[in-house]
């Protein structure tokens, strides 16, 4: 999520009224002076992958929308097998530690949704930029990992979510400060409520075969060690698995397989394996993203591969993440279901 925090501010949720393409197609017939919409969807087939996930854009807990939006959104996620949203709810400023205030209507929102969606989880999506506008580290700062703490404590207890995602970037292998984090937060949220987290791929793998792209740093990757201290206080990692930099779909399939494998060989050891969820891209073009390199058929395929690769250890992916809801179009949803959702398993 490269970005998420500086680039289109006003548009990473897309337009207020998202029923563009909610549910596939929109067949309208006026007649008598009524107007009837007819929404043509599939029933959703048992999937293989039943932790599937998707990122939902600022809109929907910062603007008001209709009861009637937020059902067709939980409908769209039902039939495409959606068990967990990630709602982007707020950030922690860079230039005054304060969280940005975009969640007026959260509450509402998250309400709504679980009355129409009721198998969905909805996590409140939180996002900690590590350094402030003048570059000074403040992860470590017990006064910032208090407000973390509070704050995605607040999003279960009086917004009604069903969890969080911490999206703390950038987190470099060996981090200490991150796992006291951890510890904290999931301590403060209790038993009952999800712990989920955002974290980097191996840009830089370091394994003859799998390709770098030019000038990515050879210590741009994660032990297994530090992937399994993560994987040990977190119920969830998200792996996101774009922003590779690569040239080609084969390179970043070879790359995309290689993320899935050593996170699953690095978790699934674990006596309590945090559950895996793999990103995959469907967003328009951005740094380090060629949209015609990442695209969500070559994520698909470099996934499947990286489970087959990973054998029993694949037992740790619950599914795949959808990021970002604000970009997928309606192509991509019917490759998804026609990639992941209806295929055999890998």
């Amino acid at each position: 999520m490269i970005g998420l925090y500086f680039n289109r501010p006003a548009g990473r949720g897309g337009p207020p009224a998202l029923l563009m393409f909610l549910l596939g197609a929109v067949v309208a017939l006026a007649g008598a002076g009524a107007l009837y919409v007819f929404v043509l969807r599939a029933p959703a087939p048992p999937p293989a992958f039943t932790g599937n996930a998707v990122w939902l854009g600022v809109t929907w807990s910062n603007d008001p929308h209709t009861p009637e939006e937020i059902r067709l959104l939980g409908e769209h996620l039902s039939a495409h097998a959606v068990r967990d949203v990630y709602v982007y709810v707020s950030y922690l400023r860079v230039d005054t530690n304060k969280w940005n205030e975009t969640y007026e209507y959260a509450r509402e929102f998250v309400r709504i949704l679980k009355e129409a969606a009721p198998g969905v989880r909805v996590l409140a999506w939180l996002g900690v930029p590590v350094h402030v506008e003048d570059g000074t580290y403040r992860l470590d700062s017990e006064t910032i990992q208090a407000y973390i703490v509070q704050f995605a404590e607040r999003a279960v207890t009086q917004f009604g979510f069903d969890g969080v995602q911490l999206n703390v970037e950038t987190v470099f292998d060996g981090n200490a400060d991150f796992p006291v984090l951890l510890d904290a937060v999931k301590e403060a949220l209790g038993p009952d409520a999800v712990l989920s987290v955002t974290v980097p791929p191996d840009w830089n793998p370091g394994q003859p075969g799998v390709p770098v792209a030019e000038g990515v740093d050879e210590g741009l990757r994660w032990s297994a060690d530090y992937k399994r201290e993560v994987g040990a206080r977190t119920d969830q990692i998200a792996v996101m698995a774009y922003n590779s930099l690569l040239e080609s779909q084969t390179d970043y399939e070879t790359w995309m397989a290689y993320q899935v494998e050593a996170y699953c060989a690095a978790l699934a050891d674990l006596p309590d394996a945090a559950e895996l969820v793999i990103g995959v891209p469907t967003y328009a073009d951005a740094p380090g993203h060629d949209e015609q390199v990442e695209s969500l058929r070559a994520a698909l395929n470099g996934v499947r591969d990286g489970l087959r690769r990973a054998g029993e250890a694949g037992k740790v992916v619950v599914g795949v993440g959808l990021y970002a809801f604000w970009d997928a179009d309606a192509v991509e949803w019917g490759l998804y279901r026609e990639m992941w959702l209806n295929a055999a398993a890998p």
